[in-house]
């Protein structure tokens, strides 16, 4: 076990920037509400919270939301369309399927 898996009491320790991940925020347990992620710098605010632990850093974005989620579609439309050339209305109803949570089984 490693010194960032540890889980400290609230009262013993108290968080720091030193102890967040690269976005900020540590990991914070509350006994009604479990455990949530949080800024390390909030414990003061977060009524309840008795323990915290470090999170480990989030990886590198490499690509936006956007273009995430159409690479998502252009992967979902292959397999929807199985080869098939689609016109532009079909695409477009295809897309708004798509953004609605449409899946190919």
């Amino acid at each position: 076990m490693t010194n960032d898996s540890l889980i400290y009491d609230i009262n013993d320790k108290q968080p720091t920037a030193a102890h967040a991940n690269n976005q900020g925020l540590v990991l914070l347990y509350d006994p009604i509400g479990k455990w949530m992620s949080g800024s390390w710098d909030c414990v003061q605010y977060r009524k309840g919270v008795t323990h915290w632990m470090m999170l480990p850093d989030a990886p590198p974005i490499t690509q936006t939301r956007e273009e995430l989620n159409e690479q998502r579609f252009e992967q979902w439309l292959a397999a929807y369309s199985q080869g098939k050339q689609l016109t532009f209305e079909q695409q477009t109803i295809a897309h708004q399927a798509f953004l609605k949570g449409a899946s190919y089984v």
